[in-house]
């Protein structure tokens, strides 16, 4: 992959969000992009590339300034997997105003191979004027598990933020102070002044392929049932009103979401432990939801519900705004 097949996706990235690319701009994109995912792609390497070439472009990378935390009153975004495509992440939140919070409703890619971990990360490294929220889905690795000892305390470059008023912490890289990784077994978290929900994780029907060929798979990749527990008790005893922020979704949506099952995949064998367990955190807090967002099965569909919208995600990026008080009785 050279510069010529970097400097294409680039530009039509680019032509997508209705922006002009100068020869300049694409080949300071193109080169540094090539550097990035070269045959050597160490993270040092990356880190070296990263810098230099953010410097020849006048930017920063963000590191000196500490973590950037979502702002009380910010604006919140939430889009859906990306798979480490770096440059449709660009595309994507191209639109966002600095200062902006971004969910990734799982399956970022980042640290699930070399390559995809550097574009994802170069590609945050870009808006490092937004905190890039990232719930692991399935096709991710286990961030916390990786990064921090066995006591929990933080590896080498690695950092916890200060735990926020539901007592939850993200974990980041000091070197990407901008993303922020939620807890593997999720949480409720106050993002920015909206209380939200994280439920991480879902089955692979590709796991056996994935093992098979060598490609990456995260065995941990479902929530165990302890952490459902942990996550029912929860929701059960939040009171205020709230957003869901899943991977997959509860199995009482199926109607919606079966016909984008894929046609050779035999259902009878899929676990759908999580999506059966999920029916009752949507019971427990269908009255105090106002959305629901969720990724896994690549569409954008939105599921009218009495109380708030469920709402599919893909490549959609879509803003969350409170609801309007309730007039008086």
């Amino acid at each position: 992959m050279g510069a010529l097949w970097q400097r294409t996706r680039a530009q039509a990235a680019w032509e997508a969000i209705g922006a002009t690319m100068t020869d300049d701009t694409t080949r300071r994109l193109a080169e540094a992009l090539d550097a990035r995912i070269g045959e050597d792609s160490g993270y040092a390497r990356y880190g070296r590339a990263r810098d230099a070439s953010r410097a020849a472009c006048g930017g920063t990378n963000g590191a000196s300034g500490g973590v950037t935390m979502p702002r009380d009153g910010s604006p919140l975004y939430a889009t859906g997997d990306t798979h480490g495509d770096g440059i449709d992440l660009l595309s994507r939140v191209t639109a966002c105003p600095p200062g902006s919070t971004i969910a990734v409703c799982g399956d970022a890619g980042i640290r699930y191979g070399d390559w995809v971990s550097m574009t994802m990360l170069a590609a945050c490294d870009e808006r490092s004027d937004c905190a890039f929220v990232v719930m692991r889905g399935n096709h991710d690795t286990r961030y916390w598990r990786d990064a921090t000892l066995p006591d929990g305390t933080p590896r080498d470059g690695w950092a916890l933020t200060e735990p926020d008023r539901h007592g939850s912490s993200y974990l980041y890289e000091t070197a990407h102070p901008n993303v922020l990784y939620v807890r593997d077994d999720g949480g409720l978290y106050d993002v920015g002044g909206t209380d939200v929900l994280f439920i991480p994780g879902a089955y692979s029907v590709d796991q056996a392929w994935r093992m098979s060929t060598g490609n990456p798979y995260e065995c941990e990749e479902q929530l165990t049932e302890y952490e459902m527990r942990r996550l029912g008790d929860i929701a059960a005893s939040t009171r205020g009103r709230l957003v869901v922020m899943s991977h997959t979704c509860p199995r009482a949506w199926e109607g919606t979401v079966s016909r984008l099952f894929l046609p050779y995949i035999d259902q009878s064998g899929v676990d759908k432990a999580m999506e059966t367990w999920m029916d009752g955190i949507w019971e427990t807090v269908r009255d105090r939801c106002y959305g629901w967002y969720f990724g896994h099965y690549h569409a954008d569909i939105g599921i009218a519900k009495t109380n708030g919208i469920a709402r599919m995600l893909y490549h959609d990026v879509v803003r969350i705004d409170k609801p309007r008080k309730r007039p008086a009785a």
